[in-house]
């Protein structure tokens, strides 16, 4: 990727590193091998960074290290992976299934909440089913009313 695309990413304010900057730029270009390298170099806010960035980009095999290495997802990484499609919907198909098998979110959020998103059907139904599975806040809501 361009190196100029890449920067146009990378918020310089929370770069304080050539290690911040060379772990966000792996994320972002899909290098697994730099990443791996990084990853326990950098802190929680990069990795939770890196983590949005490879949302963003359709990166799978670099979201399913990084995982591991963050304790909470953040909505912003699922909400990117619902509506950035650079790729073949499959692959954030793939990336949102991984998200929502890591991390339980907040259903009472518009993205599960507001029915006229433009997301593709398939990525509908993965919201649909994780706002209505058998342990979440909505489903539950249900049987207790």
């Amino acid at each position: 990727m361009d190196d100029d695309i890449v920067n146009s990413y990378i918020d310089y304010e929370i770069v304080n590193s050539d290690i911040d900057y060379e772990f966000d730029k792996a994320c972002i270009e899909g290098d697994i091998n730099k990443m791996t390298e990084l990853v326990e170099r950098v802190n929680s806010y990069h990795k939770h960074r890196g983590l949005y960035y490879a949302c963003g980009q359709g990166h799978v095999e670099i979201i399913r290290l990084l995982l591991p290495h963050v304790d909470q997802v953040g909505i912003e990484s699922l909400n990117i992976a619902c509506h950035m499609p650079f790729k073949p919907v499959d692959c954030y198909v793939a990336i949102i299934k991984l998200l929502l098998e890591h991390t339980k979110f907040d259903t009472t959020n518009t993205l599960f909440t507001t029915r006229d998103l433009p997301v593709p059907a398939e990525i509908r139904n993965l919201l649909d089913q994780h706002m209505f599975a058998l342990d979440s806040l909505e489903y539950n809501k249900n049987i207790l009313t």
